[in-house]
């Protein structure tokens, strides 16, 4: 280990600045942790794009370089491309490709394929406690797709309205089934997503509307999973109707989630002011309003002083989370294909999830995350879906100096299977973080989170980074 990091400290040190065009970024960090129970407390590892694993780690070392888009807008072809891998030492070494992608730009539209940092949903994407839909929690699932990335203002009406959105198509790999009796045991899965958001309001606006929706969907071999003779579609038509989300026999074909967005900014002199919710989809509850208690709501206050005062509150969030509904009350009254269940699926073993991580929210636990004498259904990977949760996180700045602050407090009643056992189990996790930037790209950081309740294991943490940029 000792020599690993005198290797990487080298490199830091001795690389030249061989780069000098703005849109090439290069960058190295070397962290150490420490923690108990060897158990990487939640707020180290969530929402860090499955890179950090949660048993304990001794060691991580990340290297990444990425060239972006040229900051001229008004190119209409450009391209890009990035890399990111991180190594792990701890009580085992694993290598990981966290980033490996292309992207080419062509007017508003833009193709991208590979593996990438991805956040799905409206919502403030750094201090969010995690869109549903996908927080950025799990490695993201390999996809090419074609999308309006940023939003597009039509030209009339004096540009009031905008446009974004995205079409994909990703490749799961091989996913364990529900099926034993069918000797199905695993079944080749793949992934499609779309998503539509318009923003109402003139790029000057100070007032500005956004509604929006995404959908998910994980999909294939039902021919292997129901049988030729149960299952008569077509591969065409199964994906046409994975795609309009229709109903072959008794359910949807594929495993559909999602959610409903709605949002508003304000912009004053010195702040910008960000409202959202998110109204969550699993089955079909939320088109008869039957889940509408359910949702993620935030507010976040974001400055924009400069950053080079004595002292910057960068930003402040403030959310909340409930899930205990589900719809279960209207199952019968409307004919639902069943309670919302989320995340939970009765054909994909591990339901929402990717390399047993969950691609949504990181609130909703996991087998893996809970503690071990959690009450859990044996049918059900994700053994905590119904919950309420207040988080609030914020970001200040001091010339060379940053801070980040993450509290998350949460009531949690396990699923509607586990109910009665579970009860009503509290968690709080909190995480604090110092960076001091250096000459020359040099940064240095100290973190310490804390998990204490009934829902995960209690752990203490303690991080270390050193981090180059050139």
């Amino acid at each position: 280990m000792k020599i690993s990091l005198l290797l990487l400290f080298f490199v830091l040190f001795c690389l030249p600045g061989f780069s000098q065009n703005a849109s090439l970024k290069f960058s190295l960090q070397a962290e150490g942790s420490v923690t108990s129970n060897d158990v990487v407390p939640f707020w180290m590892r969530s929402n860090q794009f499955g890179s950090v694993p949660l048993s304990g780690v001794a060691a991580g070392f990340t290297a990444k370089a990425e060239k972006s888009y040229s900051s001229s807008k008004n190119r209409f072809f450009d391209w890009g491309a990035g890399f990111e891998g991180r190594l792990n030492a701890g009580n085992r070494v694993n290598a990981l490709l966290i980033q490996g992608y292309g992207k080419v730009k062509l007017g508003a539209f833009q193709i991208r394929g590979g593996r990438y940092r991805e956040t799905i949903g409206l919502a403030d994407t750094l201090l969010s406690s995690g869109s549903f839909s996908v927080s950025g929690n799990a490695l993201g699932v390999p996809k090419i797709e074609l999308s309006v990335p940023e939003f597009y203002s039509i030209p009339i009406l004096k540009k009031f309205i905008a446009v974004k959105g995205s079409y994909s198509h990703g490749w799961m790999g091989t996913l364990p089934i529900h099926f034993p009796y069918r000797q199905v045991n695993e079944a080749k899965t793949y992934l499609h997503q779309k998503s539509l958001y318009l923003r109402f309001g003139t790029p000057s606006s100070k007032l500005k509307v956004y509604a929006g929706l995404n959908d998910n969907v994980q999909w294939g071999n039902n021919k292997k999973i129901f049988s030729k003779n149960e299952f008569t579609l077509s591969p065409w038509e199964e994906y046409t109707y994975v795609v309009l989300s229709k109903r072959f026999e008794y359910s949807q074909v594929g495993n559909h989630l999602g959610s409903l967005d709605l949002g508003l900014t304000y912009d004053t002199p010195s702040m910008t002011i960000m409202v959202y919710r998110q109204n969550f989809f699993d089955k079909d509850g939320l088109k008869h309003l039957a889940n509408a208690a359910d949702g993620l709501n935030g507010i976040s206050f974001t400055s924009k002083s400069p950053d080079n005062e004595r002292f910057r509150l960068k930003k402040v969030v403030f959310e909340t989370v409930y899930t205990k509904n589900q719809a279960a009350d209207a199952v019968k009254r409307l004919g639902l294909l069943g309670y919302e269940d989320y995340y939970n699926n009765y054909i994909y073993r591990e339901g929402w999830s990717y390399h047993g991580q969950a691609l949504g929210m990181p609130l909703i636990t996991t087998t893996l995350d809970g503690k071990g004498d959690l009450p859990r259904n044996e049918q059900e990977y994700f053994i905590n879906n119904r919950l309420l949760a207040f988080h609030g996180a914020a970001s200040a700045s001091s010339k060379s100096w940053s801070t980040l602050l993450k509290l998350t407090y949460s009531m949690n009643y396990g699923t509607f299977s586990t109910q009665k056992q579970f009860g009503n189990r509290t968690q709080f996790s909190g995480y604090a973080e110092v960076r001091k930037a250096f000459r020359h790209g040099f940064s240095l950081g100290l973190a310490a989170a804390l998990d204490a309740g009934d829902v995960m294991p209690s752990s203490v943490g303690v991080l270390t980074k050193l981090a180059k940029s050139f």
